[in-house]
């Protein structure tokens, strides 16, 4: 009956989505100074001399940890 209230299941709801944000926004900080520096890169991606429409490409370090 006590969790019945409208009161209390707004101040639950309240406080779910409070909690959710926080770990959803400590989920996407950055983890530290150690992060690699990020630039900008420009370039048509080709396959056989054509260009590849909706192509996806993915840099990575040689080594260490790639940048999120």
């Amino acid at each position: 009956m006590f969790l019945q209230s409208p009161s209390i299941l707004r101040l639950t709801k309240l406080t779910l989505s409070c909690f959710t944000l926080l770990v959803f926004l400590a989920a996407c900080s950055p983890q530290g100074e150690d992060q690699p520096d990020t630039g900008l890169v420009r370039g048509m991606v080709t396959l056989e001399g054509e260009p590849v429409p909706g192509a996806v490409v993915d840099f990575a370090p040689e080594s260490g940890r790639p940048s999120s």
